[in-house]
């Protein structure tokens, strides 16, 4: 196991999104990917962001947004821990921090970049996913929250969404379906020329997949 305390190098309180007073980043952490399949993420609680590129490198970056003093934010901050770990031909990636859901006065920001050959398995409880341009398989499983997906749809062979309270949404070239309820809302399609999977599943949320 490899275990990597962050350290975050700046303060970007002009950077901050809407009622942020502070945002503090990371260094950027650099795993070579060249005989891996598959990258596995655990997430605590936050905004996720998978790009997909044409490198042979996972690249991790962090950012710690707060809404109180810069002081407090950074105690927080150094106690986020990024464990990354090979097993086999899968890198496992899991983000964790001291009291991340006793309140709303800071969130976690991920920006990930993976090759898009790759399979991405992403498990994450509360939080927004925004996963861009893979063309492998994608499962995610999310409890409370919102997941966006684009991929290219030559890629895709089959999507599977499914929603226990909330809506799903598959935008592709010939059309949209839209499902919205309560009690398994899902949306299914299987008649892709590509051979990659997605299979997202939330508790209470929205999923939104789009293939262009």
């Amino acid at each position: 196991m490899k275990r990597l305390l962050l350290t975050f190098v700046a303060t970007l309180a002009f950077a901050a999104p809407l009622h942020a007073r502070t945002v503090l980043e990371s260094e950027t952490k650099t795993y070579r990917a060249t005989s891996l399949r598959t990258v596995n993420l655990d997430f605590t609680v936050g905004e996720l962001h998978i790009d997909g590129t044409d490198g042979d490198n996972v690249v991790v970056k962090l950012r710690v947004h707060c809404k109180r003093n810069d002081d407090w934010c950074e105690d927080h901050a150094r106690d986020l821990k990024l464990d990354a770990r090979v097993r086999g031909d899968r890198l496992d990636i899991d983000v964790e921090g001291r009291s991340l859901f006793d309140h709303d006065d800071y969130w976690v920001e991920g920006r990930i970049q993976v090759p898009r050959r790759m399979r991405l398995e992403i498990d994450m409880p509360v939080g927004e996913v925004h996963v861009t341009a893979m063309e492998n398989d994608v499962d995610l499983q999310l409890k409370v929250g919102e997941v966006n997906i684009d991929m290219p749809e030559k890629r895709v062979g089959r999507v599977h969404a499914g929603v226990a309270i909330g809506e799903a949404t598959l935008d592709k070239s010939d059309g949209r379906v839209n499902i919205a309820g309560f009690l398994g809302r899902k949306v299914s399609w299987s008649n892709g020329e590509g051979t990659a999977r997605v299979d997202v599943r939330i508790a209470v949320g929205e999923a939104t997949l789009r293939l262009y």
